[in-house]
């Protein structure tokens, strides 16, 4: 079979750790280029992985008539009012000009993320936790630390008032430290527009970027589908949610898709003291609305809105029986 040449878009964690490695351990595939907009991690797994070509841009890489294939992504386009970068931790990076090869920095890292490879030594910058150790004993200050943008924060206007948000670069470790900073300026902006309530779409799992996302909240409405995954994946959240004491309520996304597997999460609800504030039946003309960038309260179908309808008055109750211990409520 003839090899496939591989241009890779993003350098973070998991190209790193996953695809990066597994695409060099194929016969057939050779990884020619990586695309990565921060150009010191860019360069540094570059070397890492002895990558022949780097691109500052996709659309550099995408110009390379060597490369046959290149993962892309695909973002949506708000109505942009102000944007501003976010700088991603620091992490160490070692001068190969001024290294004399000593050892006592990858001595010194407690992480495993300094190694000796053809007699010079490199940072991984994924396991690097930016602690400065090895910064600390390089006796020919060989070793500096280094911070990237990792992605933007952004405000915009909708017609459903202000929208605060983010974007990661491709492979940017999100650390819940950027959900943090888009709640608090969500916060300040309802303050200026005199909102009551702020609406937070958190993302899936359990991990810091959840917790970032649902600590100090009054309420956490739980969307799960009818799956063994979702219902698994539901339990674990709950658990999050509860330890940080923050009451929660269950809504079934398209329930009508397996009926016994939504009686379940119903019964799991119950067991647990967890209202069902609403079934959200399936219906092609949620993915046309959607596609036509219109919310699903919009939606032609009069089942889709009467069960929105039906979760937004039972949010409203709990949050008017909660009171408002907070000046803004999420």
């Amino acid at each position: 079979m003839e090899t496939v040449r591989i241009g890779y878009v993003g350098c973070g964690m998991m190209a790193q750790k996953v695809h990066i490695p597994n695409i060099i351990s194929l016969d057939d595939c050779e990884l020619l280029a990586l695309a990565e907009v921060r150009p010191q991690l860019g360069r540094r797994v570059q070397e890492f992985h002895g990558v022949p070509r780097m691109y500052a841009s996709h659309e550099e890489l995408s110009a390379d008539a060597d490369v046959d294939a290149a993962n892309l992504a695909i973002l949506v386009d708000p109505s942009e009012e102000a944007r501003e970068d976010f700088v991603s931790p620091e992490t160490a990076a070692i001068d190969p000009e001024r290294c004399v090869a000593c050892g006592a920095c990858e001595e010194a890292c407690r992480f495993d993320a300094i190694r000796n490879g053809d007699g010079s030594y490199r940072v991984d910058p994924i396991s690097c936790e930016g602690c400065r150790a090895c910064l600390h004993v390089c006796p020919e200050d060989a070793v500096r630390m280094e911070k990237e943008p990792a992605g933007i924060r952004l405000r915009s206007r909708t017609p459903y008032g202000p929208l605060l948000h983010a974007h990661l670069y491709p492979g940017a470790e999100n650390s819940g430290k950027l959900v943090s900073e888009v709640r608090r300026e969500a916060r300040q902006s309802a303050k200026e527009v005199g909102a009551d309530l702020i609406l937070i779409d958190g993302p899936p799992g359990i991990g810091c970027p959840v917790i970032a996302a649902s600590t100090g909240v009054d309420l956490a409405l739980l969307v799960s589908e009818p799956t063994l995954s979702a219902i698994h994946d539901l339990a674990r959240v709950r658990g999050a949610a509860d330890h940080f004491d923050v009451p929660c309520a269950v809504v079934i996304n398209k329930w009508d898709l397996n009926r016994e597997r939504s009686a379940e999460i119903e019964r799991w609800a119950s067991l647990e003291g967890l209202e069902i504030w609403g079934k959200i039946p399936y219906d092609r003309e949620v993915p046309r609305t959607l596609v036509m960038r219109r919310p699903i309260t919009e939606c032609a179908s009069e089942g889709i809105r009467g069960a929105c309808d039906a979760i937004w008055k039972s949010a409203r109750r709990a949050l008017d029986e909660l009171g408002d211990p907070f000046p803004t409520r999420s």
